[in-house]
């Protein structure tokens, strides 16, 4: 059985804060209309109040949108399944948000990095081989990038090792 591709925790985290975030701020922004509305005779709004309560508004659908297509343009990324080897690996960030990326060669030489999860971090030794299940981002290799982000735009799915010969 396939695995399907899966946002990352950190970044399915990220879009439920946002939006979170996004709901307080309208809520504390809609509060005095409600007590407004409970009270006739205050139902007088200042420009400003409205124009703060429609950004309000705004940015909470802009959060749900963005998150929505984030994670839908994720998921709906095609698979790709290639035969490589592990070359390197290695961990940074923090406590909160660890990073393990792990470096594989593939037939035409080149060398690509994914962030993988701890337990496959783990798992995976240098020159290991085997079939690497991954998507990636169209046009991911053009795209400049920081020095330290050569994995954007990829996301792992799976790492099958090929048996080891008995000796």
């Amino acid at each position: 059985m396939k695995k399907k591709p899966q946002v990352k925790k950190t970044h399915r985290i990220i879009c439920i804060s946002v939006i979170a975030f996004e709901a307080l701020f309208l809520l504390i922004c809609i509060t005095p209309l409600i007590s407004n509305i409970v009270n006739p005779e205050l139902l007088v709004l200042k420009k400003s109040e409205l124009i703060f309560i429609l950004f309000a508004t705004f940015m909470f659908i802009f959060a749900i949108i963005a998150s929505v297509l984030y994670i839908k343009g994720v998921i709906n990324r095609p698979e790709l399944v290639e035969q490589v080897e592990v070359v390197g690996k290695r961990a940074f960030g923090t406590v909160l948000i660890p990073s393990h990326i792990v470096a594989f060669k593939f037939p035409d030489d080149s060398i690509k990095e994914l962030d993988v999860g701890y337990k496959v971090f783990e798992s995976i030794q240098g020159h290991d081989t085997g079939k690497l299940t991954y998507t990636e981002e169209e046009n991911s290799e053009k795209r400049k990038r920081k020095k330290n982000e050569r994995w954007s735009g990829r996301l792992f799915i799976s790492f099958e090792k090929d048996p080891k010969p008995d000796v």
